[in-house]
């Protein structure tokens, strides 16, 4: 199913069933389900997360933290199909609930066998770590858990759906976000980290294929490009045209061993840049698992990127990036570490998309906040870094 199409049922009809549940629950529940529960009655944990594999990976902290608050727990993680890969990858939950809606007669059918599910199991809390959806609310509340955290929407009372309400911070980063719904249960925060990932031996050797197929020297830096941005917001692409002026400088000063990546479903649009480069970059968008590209960029000297989920993967191993920002604000959505490189304009207009405006954006200046980042500065910079050490 589109994404446009999922937001407007959210919304339209999601929302009014939030507004009628929460009334209902304030004219006929007294109960007070503000009290924290007994750390050591906690045996089932949901998080529930579906929109964005960066957002995911940003929320690793949090969730490290619940596992080792909570080490004789069971956590289970709720999302979309398409993000699966990721958290089994990383191995950081204890199971995962995956479901998927491709057609609108399926709404209903999976819905009901999700709260069903979760009914059956039994979960003592719920975080959901969603920041405007209403149905991750209403599936928390239907599925009798009693103490549900989350974040509080934007000038719309849904109290009674949450048992603790946190405030989303715009100008905190997404990272500390998740972290803060940990307060409620008096949760430290302090020495949060990343995990980190260790490729196997077994898929160093498939990916190394890959590149000692197509290069013929291993000496010269490996650079990865993701032209790609996630389809919750393709606007944050900054423009073909000058990923295609750039790698083509780059490659005028240094031999560069040069790889695109990307998910299937960005083939065609990488397909498009392909055609304008030199035989010598190498193309694996769609040709990749999650597992293989984080081994990919293990063995990377940088990654230049869109702000989009392959930004975020690079940071759980460690190595550089370049990356543009503009729609978004790097202040809450930029890479973690301390190894990036983040072209940002602070155009007037930018940021425009915001938490409470629903990630909508309306844009009349044909994204001028990353059509003004320069191709010379950028190759400027990433030459600097290679050719002057």
């Amino acid at each position: 199913m589109k994404m446009w199409l999922m937001k407007f049922i959210d919304y339209y009809i999601g929302l009014p069933l939030c507004w009628i549940i929460n009334l209902y629950d304030y004219l006929f529940n007294s109960k007070n389900p503000n009290q924290l529960p007994d750390k050591s009655r906690i045996k089932k944990i949901l998080i529930i997360k579906c929109w964005g594999m960066g957002s995911i990976v940003l929320a690793l902290p949090m969730i490290k933290r619940i596992k080792e608050y909570y080490p004789d727990s069971h956590l289970e993680f709720l999302t979309f199909s398409r993000n699966k890969e990721i958290l089994v990858t990383l191995g950081i939950v204890d199971s995962i609930i995956e479901f998927q809606i491709d057609k609108k007669r399926q709404i209903i059918p999976v819905l009901l066998r999700l709260i069903l599910y979760l009914q059956k199991q039994k979960f003592d809390i719920s975080f959901n770590l969603e920041f405007l959806a209403n149905f991750s609310l209403l599936l928390a509340y239907i599925s009798r858990i009693p103490v549900r955290i989350g974040f509080k929407h934007f000038g719309v009372n849904k109290d009674k759906l949450l048992t603790h309400e946190v405030v989303f911070r715009e100008y905190q980063h997404i990272k500390q976000n998740f972290l803060n719904l940990l307060k409620p249960l008096e949760i430290p925060t302090n020495n949060t980290s990343l995990i980190n990932f260790f490729p196997s031996p077994v898929i160093i050797n498939k990916v190394n294929r890959f590149i000692i197929d197509k290069f013929e020297s291993n000496i010269s830096p490996l650079i990865c490009i993701n032209v790609n941005a996630g389809e919750l917001a393709l606007e944050r692409r900054w423009p073909k045209e000058n990923f295609i002026l750039l790698i083509k400088n780059l490659l005028n000063n240094h031999p560069f061993r040069m790889v695109l990546i990307g998910a299937p479903h960005d083939i065609k649009y990488v397909n498009e840049v392909m055609e304008a480069l030199p035989q010598v970059v190498l193309n694996l968008a769609g040709k990749l698992n999650i597992e293989e590209l984080l081994t990919l960029l293990s063995s990377c000297n940088l990654l230049i990127s869109n702000d989009s989920g392959p930004l975020h993967l690079a940071s759980l191993v460690d190595i550089p990036t370049v990356s543009f920002f503009g729609p978004e604000t790097p202040s809450l959505y930029g890479p973690l570490g301390n190894k990036n490189k983040v072209f940002f304009q602070e155009v007037a207009c930018s940021p425009c998309i915001r938490v409470r405006d629903m990630k909508r954006i309306r844009c009349d200046k044909d994204i001028i906040c990353l059509r003004s980042i320069l191709v010379s500065e950028v190759s400027e910079y990433i030459l600097d870094q290679f050719l002057l050490q």
